[in-house]
């Protein structure tokens, strides 16, 4: 009975735009209520100020990966899908969410579509990226793309099936190709980054920067610098020093970006615990492979570990706020696909295994996401209340 209400699901989802299946997700919608959810809250320490730039509930999921890992760390017992698929563990994105996906250039100009946020990278339960990135979907008010779909996509991603890339993601990758590597215009014009709204750097700041930037490139000339601290999202009140230097008559924009130990860290077994550097340095393999600018670097900062990545022109994100519902469907299939994809590079991955028991657990997947999007949902309301 199963296959045939997953079949139902594909047949719909690529038929039908912005509108979700009967079966499936939305049947268990009409079926549970918030009352019969048995999903048990948890202590937190939600910071204001990043709370009140949150304005939905996807926002809240995307700031506040941490809550979201221990939430379902200590509702393990409630979340059968969970239950069934924690065995298998390998590398995760940690953060997977639809907007955490972009084109990233290397120094001769090729466009790479990966993940483009390392902050939460780890090893732990991969079946836990799938999760989050599927409850992201249903919490995204313009998606419409029903988890099933989700399901299958990330399922063909695990077994190497190819799809065509999606036309809007070819015309961004074009345009991201066309950018290039050059540093943004706005900065480069007025070599003033200080002016973009960033403090200044303390002396004990600008000498660390300066140490490093030395050792590493001889040649370069350090241009400006200044402090950048986002106010909102997963790495709200993380630093990040931003340096214009020229190597050669050619501009770079380098960002350091302070990291912290992944929010999966509750989910590992001791044997899965990482170093900030091992953290940063696995993922940029994981993601990039040879395909990486040699700015990618670890450093430490005035004391601080961080990350440290250059900001080219053309490295672009994915927005989907200006896109028709139809395009979002498609990029957040092929996203879909593209986390099956990375988690295939698992050598110590079990995939036949894995595959065979997330075939198992499809409707538990449906229940748990369907009680996770109510209890976020919930949750966000209650937070801003």
């Amino acid at each position: 009975m199963k296959k045939l209400v997953y079949s139902f699901f594909l047949i719909t989802v690529l038929s039908c735009t912005n509108t979700q299946s009967k079966t499936g997700l939305q049947a268990v919608k009409n079926e549970r209520q918030i009352s019969q959810i048995d999903i048990k809250d948890i202590p937190f320490d939600f910071d204001k100020k990043n709370l009140k730039e949150i304005k939905d509930s996807f926002k809240f999921l995307r700031s506040f990966v941490s809550y979201f890992y221990e939430l379902v760390f200590k509702n393990a017992d409630v979340l059968k899908s969970y239950q069934n698929l924690n065995s298998f563990r390998g590398l995760m994105v940690g953060d997977a969410h639809i907007e955490n996906f972009g084109y990233l250039l290397d120094d001769k100009n090729q466009a790479l579509f990966t993940v483009n946020d390392f902050d939460d990278f780890g090893k732990g339960p991969v079946y836990l990226d799938l999760l989050r990135f599927s409850l992201g979907v249903q919490l995204y008010s313009l998606s419409g793309v029903d988890a099933g779909a989700v399901y299958d996509y990330y399922v063909k991603g695990l077994k190497d099936k190819s799809i065509e890339v999606p036309s809007i993601l070819e015309k961004l990758r074009d345009d991201s190709i066309a950018k290039g590597v050059k540093v943004k215009k706005t900065i480069a014009e007025d070599k003033n980054l200080s002016s973009k709204g960033g403090e200044k750097l303390t002396n004990s700041e600008k000498k660390s920067l300066t140490s490093y930037i030395t050792v590493k490139y001889p040649k370069a000339k350090i241009l400006d610098s200044a402090q950048l601290t986002k106010s909102s999202g997963g790495s709200a009140g993380m630093i990040r020093y931003q340096v214009l230097i020229e190597i050669k008559s050619k501009l770079f924009h380098l960002e350091f970006k302070e990291q912290a130990e992944s929010s999966v860290k509750v989910t590992q077994t001791k044997d899965e615990n990482m170093t900030v550097k091992q953290k940063v340095n696995s993922a940029f393999d994981f993601y990039l492979a040879d395909k990486r600018s040699t700015f990618y670097d670890f450093a430490v900062i005035n004391d601080k570990k961080m990350l440290v990545r250059p900001k080219f022109k053309g490295d672009l994100g994915v927005d989907l706020s200006f896109l028709k519902p139809n395009q979002i469907e498609k990029i957040v299939l092929y996203e879909a696909w593209l986390l099956g994809q990375l988690h295939k590079k698992n050598q110590n991955l079990d995939i036949k295994n894995y595959l065979k028991d997330l075939d198992h657990s499809f409707q538990d997947y449906l229940n748990d996401i369907n009680d996770l999007k109510i209890f976020f949902d919930k949750k966000f309301s209650d937070v801003n209340g």
